[in-house]
Formats: C-alpha cells, structure tokens, sequence
C-alpha cells in the first residue's frame, strides 16, 4: 500500500483479487473496506464486463494510483459516485437494503437514495436537470451582449436588458460569472484594493532583490545564468533568485512578458494554459496559469492565480506578481493550487552589452509537493529554473529574429 495524499492506495492488481473474492463469498473482508473509497471500488470491480474494464481502471489510476496523485476532497467525490453504481450493483444482485448498508458500511439515505432513484429512472446517473436553459447558450446574444457592451462599457445593467427583451438578474448574473463584469462603483473599489496591493508587492519585490542576503547556489558559466537563494524566516522556506542576460532591450522584454501574458503555452512546454483574467490598469493585470502534469505524472498540474505590476524606477523596471483571489475564478478539484508569496517577480534593467537586458527572477512560489522534502525540492529546482530561462531566451531570440 502507498499513500496518495492521505488515501491508502492499493495497487490495480489488489483491488482486481479483492473483486474477485467478493464476487465468490458476496461479503467484503475488513481489511479489504478499509473506507469508502477502497469498498466502493472493490464493488464497482466486480460489477464490470469486459467492456468495462478498460473505464473502471482508468478512474482507479486517476483517483487512487501514484502516477496521479489526485486531493482528498476530489476522491472523496469520486467515491460517493462509485459507492451508487456498487449500491446498485448489490441490489441487482437480490441483496436487502440491509444487507448492502452493512457491506458497503453506507448510510441508510444514501443506501435507499440510490436505490429508489434506479427504481425510478432505470439507470444509475443524475436526474435531469429542472427548469429551462439558459438563454445564454444562444451564441447570437453573447455576442449581442459584447457588441453592446464595447461600444458603451458604462450601460447600465437595467436598461441592456430591456433593449435585449430579458430578464435584468438573468443578464446580471451572466455578466459577473461569465465575464466578470461588476457593477461600476463596485468595481471601482475592487480595482482601486488590487492596484494598492500590487504597488505593495513590488515594493517588497525592491527590498527583497537589494536587500536580502542572497548567496550563490549555483552557476552555469557556459549559459550565463547563475541561482542565488536564502532562507525566508518569515514563510519558512528558500527563496530563489536567478540572474542572465537576454538578447533583447528592457522595454521590449517588458512589453512581451505583459502583453503576451496569456500567450505563455506557446511558448514553454509546461504550461498547460494561461489567461489574462482582468486588466486593473496600464500596469496592474490579474492572470491565470495552469501547469502541465510533471515526472509523468507524479507531479498533478498545478493552478495559480497572480495579482501582477509593474512600476519603472530610473533605467530599471521592476514586474512584481503574488497570489491573489477573484470571486468569479473558482477553484478547480482538477487541479492542486499553488501559492506565489509577496516578492515574487521579474526585474529588467540595461545589460553593459547595448540592447540587451540583465534579467533577474525573484522565485518565491510553493508549488505544494507535499511528498517532497524541501532539503530535495531545494537541490532540484535549479535545473528548472535553467529550463525555463532556455525557453524564455528562446522565445525572445525567435521575436527578435522577426524585427
């Protein structure tokens, strides 16, 4: 057995023996449902045809293999799937609701939930949905709604859903979950809190890149890039600081990294995805990323959301980003949450070679490994960090090769 965040996580070949005892004495041993998870599987093993198997075993490694570890919160909800189709399954094979609630050690609600809804529906899936559907899911009128929207951003919420023929809550409601649109005083205020909070972050970025006691870890002369860190008392972990030259101007360096913020999966192989989720001004943005899985797997993606800004101080210019929230990005169960800690950022200034720019990368982010002592995280992270500048410089020769 192996733990995966917390849940025991036995091997495919165990949980197919375990399956086929129950399936000769129709009882589950003790050490066999040690929790939900586990006896639910088991069960739902031993429901499967041969059609099903290839399905079964794809949700076992999702939810309980070490190549994807997945969160508690996540297996937990799986389980509650699995238990119905194990519920079921028991219940087709003549056993009592009795009986079932004593093997699969479910409550009585969820025993005979299970089992009035497959009397009912014949089929172990959700019931439909009530009520209508959206309007929303018409394309036209989403692009009525942003047509309208850019040519007057002020509109009033009351009078676009008269012009539209739809309910005023309707229209509201769409506007602040599917584009993050507030009402203009509310928003104000929300804007005016992330730019404070951003010029407080790229002051503390400026303190920590002059006045910490970096030390070099490590230097890869042949690739002019070199990692500093030193111990952060006030988080309890190690922060990085990496230093090259790229073969760009400051400004242009700037430019490229704000604009193109949603553009990194372009360009570096582990990011998955990444949005530009809400400007705040000229130099105040908040962006998504989403990473790839890593080491096959072992590493799941990881999701970070980042208050950014950047401010210009004589010939340097400091680009600060921290993990923030945002009441319409919801946290997804896909995906463990990173967090970027205040001092995080990037710093451009004129290299001694004209044209090019000294490049400094403050990293200050917990990528939640849980699994992975910090001592070990510590000695790994440099080869990433020389993998990332490998992609970043050669994203930046490839648009200089173009002008």
């Amino acid at each position: 057995m192996v733990k995966v965040y917390g849940i025991e996580a036995p091997s495919l070949g165990t949980v197919q023996r375990w399956a086929a005892e129950f399936k000769r004495s129709g009882s589950l041993a003790d050490d066999h449902a040690a929790d939900d998870q586990r006896r639910s599987l088991v069960v739902l093993f031993a429901s499967t045809n041969q059609e099903q198997v290839a399905a079964v075993e794809a949700i076992v490694e999702r939810v309980f293999m070490q190549s994807a570890p997945y969160r508690v919160n996540k297996a937990r909800d799986m389980a509650s799937k699995l238990s119905r189709e194990a519920v079921i399954y028991m219940f087709q094979q003549g056993h009592s609701p009795a009986k079932i609630i004593k093997e699969l050690k479910l409550p009585r609600s969820t025993v005979y939930k299970a089992i009035v809804g497959y009397k009912e529906l014949g089929t172990t899936q959700d019931r439909p949905r009530s009520g209508r559907p959206s309007v929303f899911k018409d394309p036209a009128l989403r692009k009525r709604v942003k047509q309208l929207l850019d040519r007057n951003p002020e509109r009033k919420c009351r009078s676009l859903a008269k012009h539209l023929k739809i309910k005023r809550e309707t229209l509201r409601s769409y506007l602040r979950k599917k584009l993050g649109i507030f009402p203009f005083k509310k928003r104000i205020v929300q804007e005016a809190e992330y730019l404070e909070e951003g010029k407080s972050n790229t002051s503390a970025m400026k303190n920590m890149l002059t006045l910490a006691p970096w030390e070099t870890l490590w230097i890869y002369s042949d690739e002019d890039i070199s990692v500093k860190s030193f111990y952060d008392a006030d988080i309890q972990r190690t922060s990085f600081l990496i230093e090259t030259t790229l073969n760009i101007p400051p400004e242009r360096a700037l430019d490229e990294d704000w604009n193109g913020a949603g553009d990194y999966a372009k360009w570096n192989p582990n990011v998955a995805q990444s949005f530009i989720i809400q400007k705040i001004s000229e130099n105040c943005q908040i962006i998504r990323q989403i990473t790839n899985p890593l080491v096959n797997g072992l590493i799941w993606s990881r999701d970070i959301l980042l208050l950014c800004h950047w401010e210009r101080d004589g010939e340097k210019i400091y680009s600060s980003a921290v993990s923030t929230t945002c009441q319409d990005v919801q946290a997804s169960d896909d995906y463990v949450q990173a967090t970027c800690y205040s001092g995080s950022g990037f710093a451009y200034s004129p290299a001694e070679e004209d044209g090019k720019t000294l490049f400094q990368w403050i990293y200050n982010t917990d990528m939640h490994l849980s699994f992975m002592p910090d001592a070990l995280l510590n000695t790994l992270l440099p080869n990433g960090f020389r993998e990332f500048i490998g992609y970043y410089r050669a994203r930046f020769d490839k648009i200089v090769a173009h002008t």
